[in-house]
């Protein structure tokens, strides 16, 4: 870690730029606080939301870098005002030349010029980093380009190997911490989406997602979905944006303002794609984007076909439409699409909410429509969770209640009163 220098009764209004996390790139100011040497922390309407990244520069308006950095508790001001000071006095009571004052504030200049070198230097051997090239020096790259669309997908055995490597950087953090800070960086030197970086493989399932989801329960929904398919579950393919787009040439992976030239439509619109699994939690947040409904939209085009399984939501405890992802789960996300309307959904670039706005509302029924075939979704998945849940339940009785096989009479408890009522009566004289 680099330590920042801000002074710790500082609180600088600053702003963010490249960290790789919209949320914090887009928001003009954050005010931030100092917690330790290497670490701040940030106070703002959108604190609360995941804001991780290892990468990014903090800015300062002017005068704020001389008021609220320095060291030992002085600030950058002091600092420059006691070399000032320090020169002209020192250039008056020893009456240097002109041209030895100078030498003096250029040495100084150049020092200035090292330490900031060296500053950018310590910040490419972080831990993150020797990860990143341990990576690159271990894992057998295929490096093989290939067209953008269906060819572009990756098995759940190598995204979760990917996940697990990375396991100690990623923690809770999500998929914009992944991509930023993990997948641009290793697939930068050769211009390539990670799934070529890798070696592609041949689609069978189109993954929806929220960027802003955990990427824990990103791994866990989709190995719970892989489990359910047929055959060895680390073959299962899988079409993700964040690995299958080129993070390079993202105009052109989104068609260039084209939906129907973009990767998602290509995948989604290949004879191999099986089926959309989303990724839901009980917030249901892929539902309020608006990448996701152009995804839904094609699912709900697609759904006539027999060899398309249609829109599976997908938890970290498993699929609702198999009844195995828990009854209190399924409730949780009924409760949640039964208040949402697809319309108030969000997109990073306005552009593109517009354009797929208007796509949504061009097919028969529009929003209300999309609403319709989300809540009928929705009901699926709760009847196949109670019918889950009945069929357990029954099995299970049955076998508690078959292994029930009394050898002996078995013991009667007494009450107080009973054993009072089975003693025999004395008589007195």
């Amino acid at each position: 870690s680099i330590a920042h220098y801000f002074l710790k009764r500082a609180h600088p209004v600053v702003s963010f730029t490249g960290t790789g996390v919209p949320n914090l790139d887009s928001t003009s100011t954050w005010k931030v606080r100092t917690l330790s040497s290497y670490q701040l922390t940030l106070h703002g309407e959108q604190a609360s939301i995941p804001l991780d990244t290892s990468k990014g520069q903090i800015r300062l308006n002017f005068p704020h870098p001389f008021l609220c950095m320095g060291m030992w508790r002085c600030p950058l001001l002091g600092w420059c005002l006691f070399f000032a000071t320090a020169t002209v006095t020192a250039g008056v009571a020893g009456r240097l030349m002109f041209s030895l004052t100078a030498l003096a504030c250029g040495f100084g200049f150049c020092t200035g010029l090292l330490a900031f070198a060296f500053r950018r230097r310590q910040g490419e051997r972080t831990p993150l980093a020797k990860r990143r090239r341990q990576f690159l020096t271990e894992w057998p790259l295929a490096l093989a380009r290939c067209d953008r669309g269906p060819d572009r997908s990756m098995t759940a055995g190598q995204l979760l190997d990917f996940l697990q490597f990375f396991e100690s950087f990623i923690k809770e953090r999500s998929m914009y911490f992944v991509c930023s800070n993990i997948v641009k960086p290793l697939t930068e030197p050769f211009q390539l989406s990670f799934v070529e970086l890798l070696g592609p493989t041949k689609m069978q399932w189109f993954v929806s997602h929220y960027w802003g989801m955990p990427v824990r329960h990103f791994s866990d929904a989709i190995r719970k979905h892989a489990q359910c398919c047929e055959g060895e579950w680390r073959d299962s393919a899988y079409w993700i944006c964040t690995f299958s787009n080129s993070q390079w040439d993202v105009k052109a992976e989104l068609g260039h303002g084209k939906w129907q030239e973009s990767s998602f439509y290509l995948a989604l619109r290949s004879p191999d794609c099986q089926g959309t699994t989303m990724i839901i939690d009980e917030l249901v947040l892929p539902l309020q984007r608006i990448w996701c409904l152009f995804e839904v939209y094609q699912t709900i085009s697609l759904s006539q076909s027999e060899c398309f399984q249609g829109l599976l939501l997908c938890t970290s405890a498993g699929v609702l439409q198999k009844g195995n992802a828990g009854t209190d789960v399924a409730v949780a996300v009924a409760k949640t699409v039964a208040d949402l309307d697809t319309r108030s959904a969000e997109a990073t670039e306005e552009s593109d909410r517009l354009m797929i706005h208007a796509l949504i509302e061009s097919m028969p029924g529009g929003f209300d429509a999309m609403n319709t075939f989300v809540r009928a979704t929705i009901c699926k998945a709760l009847e196949a969770s109670h019918i889950h849940y009945e069929t357990t339940l029954k099995t299970l009785m049955q076998n508690l209640t078959s292994q029930v096989v009394p050898s002996a009479p078995l013991p009667t408890l007494l009450t107080s009163s009973a054993r009072r009522a089975e003693q025999p009566e004395t008589k007195s004289d």
